[in-house]
């Protein structure tokens, strides 16, 4: 049988390797034996009999990885199913190193069912605020605008509430809450009993602490962000109201601290019947971005993330950054604390663009969304259509055969650089179309979406000539697939990085840099010469 042979076989057949290629060669065929065994593993119960149970469950076969300390290079690991870990918490796997299961759902579930645990059930993530509090203007207007707010935070349109509560917190929320500026926030990650401190870019800008009689919010004022982290505080306030919140409940609090209130009533909250009259509202200021404006920042300014974290002991984040400026790089390291600090490098030689392992690892993460459902933003997949990738729409928004035809153009785009430039799986690729908005493209749990309304506004309609006569040359060509190649490459650095930091702008380099040739390859041979356009404005 196929377990009993790598269970048995797997040491000698990676004895004696010569170089990178056998390796290479070897690590691809067991991989591939790897993946029979978990398709098998849905319809051959003799794997859950003993004693081939207990052989999968306490001896080596898993193939995992292992990063290296410089975090370039990975190195395979054949452990047992209880010494791999399920990676969905990046910053675990370049602070601690841990021997991770490669990015692939099949691979994934079969080493679960004998015994591998995700990472973010194994790690814990604490914050404590450092520095003497203060009550300042911003801590005033945040404590204003929560308060106002309570009463529609944690609930869905229908005033159900997101997740299961805590009613007691909720209450002592509603009565005790304070809300305080301080100096930092340490951020510590603890994983297999070694405790390192993150740097402040890969922490969180506040903690919230219960004391018997009042809970304090305590946030760090960076006086070079432009607004406050409200997806910082809605992962706090989440934490601590719900039991085990989804990771969609952190984007619903975030989207109704940071939204304006006529945002808000236009996408159905009840904000009318739920606001304190007593309250003084306080909401984030909008800035108007002319449209040109928008297309030539779309790369920083419009591209958001909704980056999962992780789903810790002790919180649970979603990451929505919206170009934030760049905090600054240095480190003060904290003498006090015996454990160790994160730094960024020194120097920026020791950041390799031509990394290909590390490259690798970063596309290799990106992920499926599975659902059918995106609650938080109103938005369902549409089935039974021709699409190559999967399509998103808001609830408002009817489906017609140009809306279908768009969403193929865009996905021919998509999928000829995923396939042909980044070597990355399709699946996670995902189509989105919303009512309004400014997000041109975002990142949730490292699946990568696309919003196909900015497609249609800004190329869709310059693409028409070229698709009626596609073998004449167009320059629009050029500005679509070099515009979708950056949005790709920055979707795909916030698989590692969830802040537009030096880290995330060293990521973005890495990956521009290092798949431009691929690019420029794919850029000659690209076109739509088999693509036909056809539109129907009827309603489905």
């Amino acid at each position: 049988m196929l377990a009993e042979l790598l269970i048995e076989r797997q040491e000698t057949y990676f004895s004696n390797l010569t170089n990178d290629v056998d390796i290479d060669k070897k690590l691809r065929v067991y991989k591939e034996c790897l993946k029979k065994l978990a398709i098998a593993s849905t319809h051959t119960p003799e794997l859950y009999r003993n004693p081939l149970k207990t052989r999968l469950t306490n001896e080596r076969w898993c193939l995992g990885f292992q990063l290296n300390n410089d975090n370039k290079k990975s190195t395979p690991r054949i452990v047992k199913p209880t010494e791999i870990y399920l990676d969905d918490y990046h910053q675990c796997v370049f602070t601690h190193h841990p021997i991770c299961s490669p990015n692939d759902p099949e691979l994934t579930k079969l080493y679960e069912q004998f015994g591998a645990q995700w990472l973010s059930n194994c790690a814990k993530r604490d914050l404590k605020h450092t520095g003497k509090p203060k009550t300042t203007d911003e801590s005033k207007n945040l404590y204003e605008l929560i308060r106002s707010r309570l009463h529609f935070l944690f609930v869905n349109n229908r005033l159900e509430p997101l997740a299961s509560r805590h009613e007691e917190h909720f209450q002592s929320l509603c009565t005790n809450l304070s809300v305080y500026e301080v100096k930092n926030i340490k951020c510590q990650l603890t994983f297999q009993n070694s405790t390192k401190t993150l740097d402040e870019q890969f922490g969180s800008s506040c903690a919230l602490e219960q004391t018997e009689n009042e809970v304090v919010l305590y946030f760090r004022n960076d006086k070079t962000a432009s607004q406050l982290d409200y997806t910082d505080i809605a992962s706090e306030l989440a934490r601590f109201v719900f039991k085990s919140p989804p990771e969609t409940v952190i984007y619903t609090i975030s989207d109704r601290l940071s939204s304006s209130l006529n945002s808000l009533r236009r996408r159905g909250v009840p904000v009318d019947d739920l606001l304190d009259s007593m309250s003084q509202i306080v909401a984030p200021t909008q800035t108007y971005i002319p449209l040109w404006k928008k297309i030539l920042l779309a790369p920083f300014a419009l591209i958001s993330i909704f980056h999962k974290r992780t789903n810790l002991q002790s919180s649970n984040s979603v990451k929505i950054d919206d170009a934030s400026p760049m905090p600054s790089p240095k480190n003060q390291l904290l003498a006090s604390n015996p454990a160790s600090v994160i730094r960024f490098p020194e120097d920026f030689n020791e950041f390799d663009v031509n990394n290909i392992n590390q490259m690798r690892l970063i596309v290799q993460s990106s992920k499926a969304y599975s659902n059918l459902t995106f609650t938080a933003a109103n938005m369902t997949r549409l089935e039974n259509v021709d699409i190559s990738i999967a399509l998103f729409l808001e609830q408002n928004i009817t489906k017609t055969s140009k809306t279908i035809d768009q969403a193929k153009q865009l996905a021919w785009v998509l999928t000829g650089l995923a396939d042909n430039v980044f070597q990355l799986n399709t699946h996670s690729l995902h189509l989105f179309c919303d009512e309004v908005g400014p997000r041109i493209a975002f990142n949730t749990n490292d699946a990568l979406f696309f919003n196909l309304r900015y497609f249609d506004q800004i190329f869709a309609d310059r693409l028409q000539p070229y698709l009626q006569k596609p073998n004449k040359q167009n320059p629009i060509i050029s500005t679509i697939v070099n515009f979708y190649f950056m949005v790709i490459c920055h979707e795909l650095a916030h698989n590692m990085y969830p802040n537009h930091d030096l880290s995330f702008t060293q990521c973005l380099q890495q990956l521009a840099v290092g798949f431009m040739v691929q690019k420029e390859t794919f850029l000659r041979d690209f076109s739509f010469q088999n693509y036909q356009t056809k539109y129907d404005e009827q309603s489905f």
